[in-house]
């Protein structure tokens, strides 16, 4: 029993860096780091893919393939990200002297309707596979913007701590 405890305790004190390690094992252990992350981007973008089809569905609205949708999904994503930095910046600005918890809500969720609106219209208007009615848009819009304000980062709570 006292020899496995040395053992061990032998292992637990021995550090080898990476750089000693034969090749083969940097090998495998590279390999490994790069499937789990290449695992983790794939599933969470599964996820987000599958569920902009369900809510597009939800909707009613058709494209022509998977792939168009596909494409559609990653405009709005590289369009919308570059967006949401303008629409964070106008957010700030706005709120600078407000404090009330709800105002500042209710300006995040009117900012974050008309900029996801104006994403989802832009990307609509390039792509003729996909294609949303008006009142989708502004109905697809307000929803990200309340579960955004609902189930996210409550931007708006921390830039009133902030203030404070």
């Amino acid at each position: 029993m006292s020899d496995w405890k040395e053992k061990q305790e032998a292992t637990e004190e021995e550090d080898v860096p990476f750089r000693e390690f034969g090749c083969s094992v940097k090998i495998v252990v590279v390999l490994a780091m790069t499937l789990l992350i290449v695992g983790g981007v794939s599933i969470v973008f599964s996820l987000y893919f599958f569920g902009i089809a369900g809510v597009l569905s939800l909707f009613g609205i058709q494209y022509e393939s998977t792939w168009a949708l596909l494409l559609y999904t990653l405009i709005i994503l590289v369009f919308g990200f570059f967006i949401e930095l303008f629409s964070k910046a106008l957010f700030y600005l706005l709120t600078q002297n407000v404090y009330d918890q709800l105002k500042l809500a209710a300006i995040f969720l009117i900012i974050d309707t008309l900029f996801t609106w104006f994403v989802l219209y832009i990307v609509d208007e390039w792509m003729d596979s996909v294609t949303l009615p008006l009142h989708t848009e502004w109905a697809l819009a307000f929803l990200l913007a309340l579960f955004e304000v609902v189930f996210g980062k409550e931007i708006y709570k921390k830039e009133n701590e902030d203030a404070a």
